[in-house]
């Protein structure tokens, strides 16, 4: 490998990064998350900005705390005598491959890659929950092996690391040379659209930009949709629990006013009322008088449109 003297998070080592494939990059090209290859392929050829998350809450956090995730890591018994030493580096075959390193062990000719999600996330709590099945183990499994072609590495570790607990789980990763080789391959191909201004196919997930509001307003208002959507995933969590405990009470009142034999039963206020309901069987109605799919076209109107927001894990 060959080692690119920048700073990580410079002007220089972004406008760096613009002219070639990096980690991050490797994920899309293989056709996965949520930027596709075009998008990508638009950014690459300056045909529009990329998005600028900088301000995004759980990427200024990750920052924040990338140098207590290394101490953690060098303080184990294990590496108390490593240090993972941030690099940025170039590939020896072709210099269109490009990584930078958030830690990189010589002794070992190990990476480490340091994530650091907030401790009340989707992806800590996936990452606890899922481990290697989580997407974002998944998702930085490609990056790293993208960081092994480039760097020659045999293994990685992938380390999530929980600031406010000060501890971590850690991921050996080792190299695929078969997933690398098609790795390489299709980077290879998306980097001549790139040079030759060729567009790459469209696919169904790619989307327009906003143009009516900036990226940061945007992101800004994502950012607050993901942290109140986790505060009522867990007071849900919190009702489908009391809704449990509830149950067995609701089924035994049931079978009070059924015994009784009324319909409406109570004391002072705290009343029972056993409401009867109906459905109809339209599935029966639609065969008992031969409805067809083209005569119910006739009855459907537009509805109000729904919003379906996707957040990335």
């Amino acid at each position: 490998m060959k080692i690119v003297n920048l700073e990580q998070g410079t002007k220089e080592w972004l406008d760096w990064r613009k002219f070639g494939i990096t980690a991050t990059d490797a994920y899309t090209i293989m056709g996965h998350g949520f930027e596709t290859p075009f998008s990508l392929w638009e950014v690459k050829t300056g045909k529009r900005n990329a998005p600028d998350i900088n301000n995004v809450p759980a990427v200024k956090y990750g920052r924040e705390h990338e140098c207590d995730a290394r101490a953690w890591w060098e303080s184990l018994p294990e590496n108390i005598m490593s240090m993972a030493l941030p690099l940025v580096i170039e590939s020896d075959e072709n210099p269109i491959f490009k990584a930078s390193l958030d830690g990189f062990d010589a002794e070992r000719n190990l990476i480490i890659e340091f994530k650091c999600p907030m401790s009340t996330s989707s992806t800590w709590k996936e990452i606890s929950e899922k481990g290697e099945k989580s997407n974002a183990y998944k998702r930085y499994w490609v990056q790293i092996q993208h960081q092994m072609m480039c760097a020659g590495a045999d293994s990685a570790e992938l380390v999530f690391f929980n600031a406010e607990a000060n501890t971590g789980k850690i991921f050996k990763i080792v190299r695929d040379d078969k997933f690398i080789n098609e790795l390489k391959t299709k980077e290879i191909q998306f980097w001549n659209c790139v040079a030759n201004d060729i567009e790459p196919p469209k696919g169904d997930k790619d989307v327009s930009l906003p143009k009516t509001v900036s990226t940061e307003e945007y992101m800004k208002l994502m950012s607050s949709y993901d942290k109140y959507t986790q505060e009522i995933a867990i007071l849900k969590e919190k009702i489908e629990l009391l809704e449990t405990v509830r149950k067995p009470i609701i089924e035994e009142l049931t079978d009070i006013i059924f015994n009784e034999g009324v319909k409406k039963m109570g004391i002072n206020g705290y009343n029972v009322t056993l409401v009867e309901r109906t459905t109809t069987d339209y599935k029966k109605l639609i065969t008992d008088y031969k409805i067809s799919e083209k005569d119910l076209q006739k009855y459907e109107k537009s509805g109000k449109p729904t919003l379906k927001v996707t957040i990335p894990s």
